[in-house]
């Protein structure tokens, strides 16, 4: 098969201590698939951790999910942007410490 021709299936799982918030905010619409995980917190980190690629936000949850991440070279993107310029967090956090080399920042 060509790489032209070879369809990829993605589907996103969204995991949230909010999943109200999340089902008003993320507009995927009915032909991206889709799942928003009901929790338990260990059941949707042990998702988490099984994904190919892995959106996390800024707390600690998400960065454990993408660290225990069972897969060899999982694709792991973070917001660029944090901690905030100049803020408490900023100076209590070393990002080449805590964000790891082959995570990629995003805007």
């Amino acid at each position: 098969m060509h790489a032209s021709s070879a369809h990829i299936k993605v589907a996103f799982i969204i995991c949230s201590d909010d999943i109200a918030w999340a089902r008003r905010n993320l507009k995927l619409g009915k032909e991206i698939a889709h799942y928003f995980c009901p929790g338990p917190r260990e059941v949707d980190m042990a998702i988490l951790a099984s994904c190919d690629s892995i959106i996390i936000s800024t707390g600690t949850f998400g960065w454990w999910s993408a660290y225990l991440n069972v897969n060899a070279s999982p694709d792991v993107y973070y917001y660029k942007h944090w901690p905030a310029a100049g803020s408490v967090m900023e100076k209590m956090t070393n990002k080449t410490e805590y964000f790891l080399k082959n995570w990629v920042p995003l805007e």
